[in-house]
């Protein structure tokens, strides 16, 4: 069980930048400003644990990518709680272990013990463990997320916004769902991880109530593989960054964005973008579009 925390951990509001896109009235939602180093929609889904005590538990344990903004996250989580973190990951490329980089170099350097294995369903925890899911995807990650949704509230009401809608790019879909659990508005997502399918799954994994509502999809117009540097991708990432003075996280936002153009017809005349952070792996992505980009001799 865990416990209250008399002096809390909080975020103050992220600001909203109004900006120009498409013919329409649109504000991103700062959330990469929340805080010096955790900040985005991983800051909102660990409030709960920031805010909370959990007495008989020493270690973190979770799993994922290698380059995971959720990792980065959970290891300086750890830091804060003064816990250890154990991270499960899936095998490592022979160059990453050759040389650290990234989000993945950051997250030992705070503490985070590693281990490699096959298969995340063999992970067993101990009494002193405490286990938070791949992408901080569970019912906790509700507490500050509400909070996030309140801020928005207040937003809309004091601009009397009208045909509003809002934003957010999927990994898990915890964020987009748990914001239309508590927004009165449509919340509008796209899958960048896995398919529309594989979104809606988790949608309904996440569901607790039979009357939850599930956000609007926007299907991406073609299937790309998560991670990989593709050159679409970076040029909309550019123009977006040079167009509104912000630097966009290099995975999500290029297809949050590409997911906006493609449907703009038929979104509201209003939107707001929730800017979830994850700028600590922008570093090791443009090298890799460096690389690509290259002109061969």
């Amino acid at each position: 069980m865990s416990q209250r925390k008399d002096e809390m951990f909080t975020f103050s509001p992220s600001p909203l930048q109004a900006i120009t896109w498409a013919d329409k009235q649109c504000w991103v939602k700062r959330d990469d400003l929340l805080h010096p180093t955790l900040n985005g929609n991983k800051a909102r889904k660990l409030l709960y644990y920031l805010q909370h005590d959990f007495p008989n538990k020493t270690t973190l344990v979770s799993c994922g990518g290698n380059q995971s903004n959720a990792m980065l996250a959970l290891a300086i989580l750890a830091q804060l709680k003064q816990w250890q973190f154990c991270y499960y990951l899936k095998p490592l490329p022979q160059a990453l272990h050759q040389q650290t980089h990234g989000n993945f170099q950051q997250a030992v350097a705070l503490g985070m013990n590693y281990r490699e294995i096959m298969d995340f369903s063999q992970i067993h925890l101990a009494p002193t463990d405490l286990w938070i899911p791949q992408g901080g995807a569970s019912a906790e990650a509700s507490w500050g997320l509400q909070t996030l949704a309140d801020e928005l509230t207040i937003f809309i009401q004091e601009k009397q916004l009208t045909d509003v809608g809002i934003f957010v790019p999927s990994g898990t879909g915890a964020t987009a769902f748990y914001l239309q659990q508590f927004c009165d508005y449509p919340v509008y997502t796209t899958p960048c991880v896995g398919s529309s399918a594989y979104l809606q799954d988790s949608f309904c994994q996440l569901a607790i109530e039979q009357n939850a509502r599930y956000p609007i999809i926007l299907e991406q117009p073609q299937k790309r593989t998560f991670g990989k540097p593709d050159p679409t991708l970076f040029a909309i990432w550019q123009e977006c960054c040079a167009k509104t003075g912000i630097e966009f996280d290099l995975l999500y936002d290029p297809l949050g964005w590409l997911a906006l153009q493609t449907h703009q017809a038929t979104l509201p005349n209003q939107l707001i973008y929730i800017h979830c952070g994850g700028l600590t792996g922008n570093p090791s992505m443009l090298a890799r579009y460096q690389r690509l980009l290259r002109p061969r001799s």
